[in-house]
């Protein structure tokens, strides 16, 4: 409370958060939704019936799948690393950027090939004998 005033601050942020969460996951028009929005800007200067409201509901919008598949990546993989990273004295053999169509070689220097490192590769294709 501030001056005889309840801090809506938090209520305004739980109110804005979840109705962004909500329509992320396509469920805005959700009946429990609308409800807790209600409740939210209702109770706003009672923090911890915001709070309460507030977790009970993101848990239920992230159990949805229109929650799970905006939260998934249209490319899984991690970008490519930059060249000057990457292009040790110890050369491993390449990396083909296909957005780019950039071909660039890949290695690691003498202090990294030290450290713990895992190698792999098929039978016979000399993991034993790099050095």
């Amino acid at each position: 409370m501030n001056n005889g005033k309840k801090d809506l601050s938090y209520g305004m942020w739980a109110f804005n958060y979840l109705a962004a969460i909500a329509r992320s996951a396509g469920m805005e028009n959700d009946k429990r939704v609308i409800l807790a929005l209600k409740y939210i800007s209702l109770k706003s200067g009672n923090q911890q019936a915001v709070k309460t409201m507030l977790n009970r509901n993101l848990e239920l919008i992230r159990k949805s799948p229109g929650y799970i598949a905006s939260q998934l990546n249209s490319n899984p993989f991690v970008p490519y690393p930059r060249p000057k990273f990457i292009n040790g004295e110890i050369k491993l053999g390449f990396i083909y950027d296909e957005i780019r169509k950039i071909r660039y070689p890949f290695g690691i220097s003498r202090t990294e090939l030290m450290q713990h490192m895992l190698l792999s590769g098929r039978c016979g294709a000399g993991k034993t004998t790099l050095y």
